[in-house]
């Protein structure tokens, strides 16, 4: 609660021969914020889930792209990190739970919640929420450690296909646009996973 991270002791590590880490986005993906923010459709014969809906898994945003990466960037300047972690920004730029044309899907979730402005204040809730504990989640991972010498890590990882590595956005709009591609298996980059 009060923002301070856990003490990293490798205490659960006793009960681990191995870890296999498959495609994991170590450093997040790009893709996933993009998922936040349009929707993401799994298959061709699954139905598309729009970002209200993706908005409400806390997973998704502890996906996101790691600050330090800057994977996301001011589409009018390149040099430019843009803190995705920032709730106002969110609301001000209509992502994700924020955006003007979720009310529908906000009211099938929400059926109790008479009106727009309630629902709308509920959704945005849970996204600060959501970004707060992602910005943690992301800080507790970055904490340098070195794992016990008994524990073997095991990381296998796809470098075959273009995966987005850098968004731009358009701090007007709010609208995205592929920067660069990278190596990567489609959705996590080479460089996220190792």
């Amino acid at each position: 609660e009060d923002g301070s991270l856990p003490q990293l002791t490798w205490e659960g590590s006793r009960h681990v021969k191995r870890a296999v880490l498959v495609g994991t986005p170590n450093a997040g993906s790009a893709v996933s914020f993009r998922e936040l923010l349009e929707g993401s459709r799994l298959s061709k014969v699954l139905p598309k889930y729009p970002p209200a809906v993706i908005g409400t898994y806390p997973a998704a945003y502890q996906l996101l792209p790691r600050p330090n990466q800057r994977s996301i960037v001011d589409a009018a300047d390149t040099t430019q990190s843009v803190n995705i972690y920032d709730p106002a920004l969110w609301q001000q730029l209509r992502w994700g739970l924020a955006a003007s044309d979720q009310d529908k899907v906000l009211k099938a979730m929400l059926p109790n919640v008479a009106d727009r402005e309630s629902r709308l204040s509920i959704a945005l809730d849970h996204q600060h929420k959501c970004l707060a504990r992602a910005k943690q989640f992301h800080a507790a991972l970055d904490v340098p450690a070195e794992p016990p010498g008994e524990l073997l890590l095991n990381l296998f990882a796809g470098d075959a296909a273009e995966t987005d590595s850098i968004m731009g956005v358009d701090l007007t709009t709010g609208e995205i646009k592929v920067i660069s591609k990278s190596a990567g298996d489609g959705i996590v980059t080479r460089a996220s996973a190792v």
